[in-house]
């Protein structure tokens, strides 16, 4: 079960929407992209869509350059292309977005959708973003964890694998040298045993 997912079980509990997209800044390209969707007429589709230009009038850009949420009971009055098949949505009138914030950083939105006009309130606002704030952090330490195995990955190509017993090994033979003497032998020694 990826992140994803989980956010995604979580937010059913806990919030009303007929659909729903957790959507992730690409910094390359200055846009959200859509890395989650659900209950559109098409979800595949919807994370094959072109990303969201921050610069573009939409509200979840500007959920995102403003790092605060915006709700709207209909959508479609102030950003027309909520009407457009482009989005596989249908009949949306309420909408709801909340940024994903760690620290300073804004990672992406969470955007909620619904056919009832006016239904979100600013109740489900602040259960969306305490929700947020949570998501956030997982978001955040999955990618710091991705990060951490692609680097322990590139050292092990680098350097090979070495054992937790071979470490222990050298280690034991390192402490019987030095017990003898040899770490007045060869000087300067480039590996103290406490560094281990």
């Amino acid at each position: 079960e990826t992140v994803f997912e989980h956010i995604l079980e979580e937010m059913e509990r806990l919030l009303p929407f007929d659909s729903t997209s957790i959507q992730l800044v690409n910094p390359e390209r200055n846009a959200l992209q859509v890395v989650l969707a659900k209950g559109f007429a098409d979800n595949e589709a919807v994370l094959r869509l072109e990303p969201f230009s921050l610069q573009a009038p939409v509200p979840n850009a500007e959920v995102f350059l403003k790092g605060k949420p915006r709700r709207y009971g209909e959508v479609a009055r102030e950003f027309p292309h909520f009407s457009s098949p482009k989005y596989y949505v249908d009949e949306i009138n309420s909408w709801m977005g909340v940024p994903l914030i760690v620290g300073q950083e804004t990672l992406g939105v969470i955007t909620l959708d619904s056919k009832e006009k006016g239904l979100y309130t600013v109740e489900h606002e602040t259960v969306l973003m305490t929700f947020a704030s949570h998501a956030a952090a997982a978001l955040y330490n999955t990618d710091l964890y991705e990060k951490a195995n692609r680097r322990a990955d590139e050292l092990t190509r680098e350097y090979g694998n070495v054992s937790a017993t071979s470490v222990g090994a050298i280690q034991r033979s390192l402490l019987v040298l030095e017990q003898q003497g040899a770490d007045q032998f060869f000087g300067e020694p480039a590996l103290l045993l406490s560094d281990l």
